[in-house]
């Protein structure tokens, strides 16, 4: 736990008391009001914006770095990781225009770079796997409906046909409810590129599944 080094004793306990006591649900889905005044609060030192943007955006982190890693304790390190290197630099920090994808675009570095770690030291080739590869289940369609798990096989198995990129911007589009303006900051790809992939990924999804339904459900 060296990065907590740089942070007063009782900060990284206000921190942890957080992390560990429940308070933070890993499945709650975040709010979106008054960040960009918690944002200036947290540059200003304000240690209550500061959890207040912690505790709103871990589930999101959560979901999208279970996605990336299928590894729970990798994905809640990186998380702290971030946030105890944000009020760490707190005083450098700039005003962005969403926090969110801030904070997304951060973390996806973090867990990637530890992803690329992990596979040098057990030798995995980074060319045949490559790191943060997002693969979808059952858990991810909240359908309560007649034959609602045939469609979701179908579905599932439309979605692992997909190329990885697309199946990245599929999952932060649709699943994270992000625009393509965040999800082209998040994953450094041009926001053109982005739209193009999306329809691609969606014709590809409506070929494999021969559903007319699905452009409803997947409103582009």
């Amino acid at each position: 736990m060296l990065f907590f080094s740089k942070i007063k004793q009782q900060d990284i306990n206000h921190f942890m008391t957080y992390s560990n006591s429940g308070i933070i649900k890993e499945t709650q889905p975040p709010l979106t009001e008054r960040f960009d005044e918690l944002w200036k609060e947290l540059i200003n030192g304000n240690k209550d914006a500061f959890m207040q943007i912690y505790s709103n955006h871990y589930p999101i982190l959560f979901s999208y770095g279970l996605k990336l890693s299928g590894d729970r304790e990798l994905t809640r390190d990186c998380i702290q990781e971030v946030f105890i290197e944000i009020w760490t630099r707190r005083e450098k920090l700039r005003e962005v225009w969403s926090v969110k994808s801030y904070l997304l675009t951060i973390f996806r570095r973090t867990i990637l770079k530890k992803l690329e770690v992990e596979h040098k030291k057990v030798g995995i080739d980074p060319d045949s796997n490559p790191v943060g590869q997002i693969e979808f289940s059952h858990e991810d369609f909240l359908i309560k409906k007649q034959g609602a798990d045939e469609w979701k096989k179908k579905l599932l198995f439309a979605l692992g046909k997909l190329p990885q990129r697309q199946k990245e911007i599929i999952y932060l589009r649709f699943f994270d409810n992000l625009d393509y303006q965040e999800i082209s900051e998040i994953t450094t790809l041009n926001y053109q590129v982005v739209r193009n992939q999306v329809y691609k990924a969606m014709l590809k999804l409506k070929k494999i599944m021969h559903l007319i339904l699905l452009p409803l459900l997947f409103m582009v």
